[in-house]
């Protein structure tokens, strides 16, 4: 049974009209122990939204085209953005799985399955959980200064829902933004992860790395921007931390092409290694004299950065990531991938994710050079790795990765770490 109670709201389904029995409708009803009303077009289920909380949303997608479907799930995310929301979607058929993805927090083959439901509305919910907690809530209402969600990021998530929009249409959109472009093409130039050289128009760059990477690494800079290095850190330099999480994105790309992971899988894979370390710089800004003790505690004993965060400062640099990406209302499956990546292994799902690509590349990198010698990324879990029949894979990754610069100072050298 999910751990969702009728006081937080009312769960839909929405399936087309005179369609056959949808094979999810009984296993969520079974699920949640509760009737769950059914909706048969998008108006009415706007009209629900508007008038009472809705606690999730579970959908057979293509009941309408799906430019204009996609524009009636984005008005549900803002009506009820905390709303968890579940595609369904008959075998074989044809669409835009990157475009959902950055609404649904689960895209599921309706197969009677209820397996896949059960477990993406248990992730769904532990996140969301975590989230709303009231004292990582506080926290972060109590934090000085937090980067702002930048405008163009929105122009251009607006214009990706849009089958249509190519990398010469990501050109026009940046035309003012001659910063963001000068980075980005200098980042496609001297990438360790892209093996291309003298890059020098934008229309290039986009196009050797992909019209949505673009977008997630522009994204990225003008969030780090806002984070420029504090006078009393030095324990390590913003910009090694904003360097390795290329690295890491770099390599979650190729483990997704690995596996041979959809689309939207790799997408959420690659935004949420670039932002993973956000609340790092976030505490180091903010609070640089109490978080440089916490990090020499870790590194004095040993353990890991973000379980001494939770033991000092109550919250973890990954909750606080998770929750401004949330707020943001980032591609949930790469909010999910944030919080969760130091320990996969609370994840049920058998499934390969962004989670999965995320935990596995920030473990096979280097540590980031810190003066403490913390250690600030993930110990390679092959134990999950093994659940997931993945592990037989890691010697393959690990070679992969020794092709990247990893004695780059955003890397420290430090060997990969294996719990």
């Amino acid at each position: 049974m999910i751990s969702i109670s009728t006081e937080q709201g009312v769960a839909l389904y929405l399936q087309k009209e005179n369609a056959e029995a949808s094979s999810y409708l009984p296993v969520l009803e079974s699920l949640l122990s509760r009737p769950v009303s059914v909706c048969h077009d998008w108006e009415t289920v706007h009209k629900a939204a508007e008038q009472q909380t809705i606690s999730m949303l579970v959908f057979d997608l293509g009941i309408e085209p799906s430019v204009s479907e996609l524009e009636k799930l984005k008005r549900f995310t803002e009506l009820q953005p905390d709303a968890i929301r579940i595609g369904a979607y008959k075998p074989h058929s044809v669409f835009n799985r990157a475009s959902y993805g950055n609404y649904c927090h689960r895209l599921l083959t309706n197969n009677g399955d209820g397996v896949d439901l059960q477990i993406a509305l248990q992730e769904a919910s532990r996140a969301r959980r975590v989230l709303s907690q009231d004292k990582l809530c506080s926290f972060v209402a109590d934090i000085p200064s937090l980067p702002a969600f930048p405008v163009i990021s929105g122009h251009i998530a607006n214009s990706l829902s849009d089958p249509g929009t190519n990398a010469r249409k990501l050109v026009q959109l940046l035309d003012k933004e001659p910063h963001s472009s000068s980075e980005l093409i200098e980042q496609v130039s001297n990438a360790c992860f892209i093996l291309q050289n003298n890059v020098s128009h934008l229309l290039d760059a986009i196009n050797i790395i992909g019209v949505r990477q673009s977008h997630s690494m522009i994204l990225a800079n003008q969030v780090f921007d806002q984070l420029p290095q504090n006078s009393h850190w030095s324990s390590f330099a913003f910009e090694h931390i904003r360097e390795r999480s290329l690295l890491v994105a770099g390599l979650a790309q190729e483990i997704c092409k690995s596996v041979k992971a959809p689309a939207e899988i790799a997408d959420q894979a690659f935004l949420a290694s670039l932002l993973q370390d956000l609340g790092m710089l976030i505490f180091a800004g903010n609070f640089p004299e109490n978080y440089q003790r916490v990090m020499q505690e870790a590194s004095d004993l040993k353990q890991p950065l973000y379980a001494v965060e939770k033991l000092r400062m109550r919250v973890s640099h990954t909750e606080v990531t998770a929750h401004l990406l949330s707020q943001w209302k980032l591609p949930p499956a790469a909010v999910e991938a944030v919080l969760f990546h130091h320990f996969p292994t609370s994840s049920k799902s058998d499934e390969f994710s962004a989670l999965t690509a995320l935990h596995i590349a920030d473990a096979i990198l280097p540590n980031v050079t810190n003066v403490l010698g913390c250690q600030i990324s993930s110990r390679l879990n092959m134990d999950y790795l093994k659940r997931l029949g993945l592990d037989h894979m890691v010697n393959q990754w690990q070679k992969i990765a020794s092709g990247y610069k990893t004695s780059h100072p955003g890397c420290g050298g430090v060997v990969c770490s294996f719990a």
